[in-house]
């Protein structure tokens, strides 16, 4: 997967790219006093936070840890 297109409320879109990541081991090498790093593994992403509504009737008498509200 190249991209994702994302429809925003305000009824624009966004091309939403991939982000690659390695993870690396690092030694330091006491001979040469130098820090060596070796590529270990790596991984492929789309960079987007999953996210629901719910309505304000709904959302009574429940917990939520973070919240964004907005009641326009």
């Amino acid at each position: 997967m190249s991209k994702v297109v994302v429809d925003i409320y305000d009824g624009d879109t966004v091309e939403v790219g991939n982000h690659h990541r390695k993870n690396y081991s690092y030694d330091f090498d006491k001979k040469t006093k130098k820090l060596t790093a070796d590529a270990v593994g790596s991984f492929t992403q789309v960079p987007l936070k999953l996210a629901r509504a719910i309505t304000i009737h709904k959302s009574q008498g429940k917990t939520f840890d973070k919240v964004i509200v907005d009641v326009s």
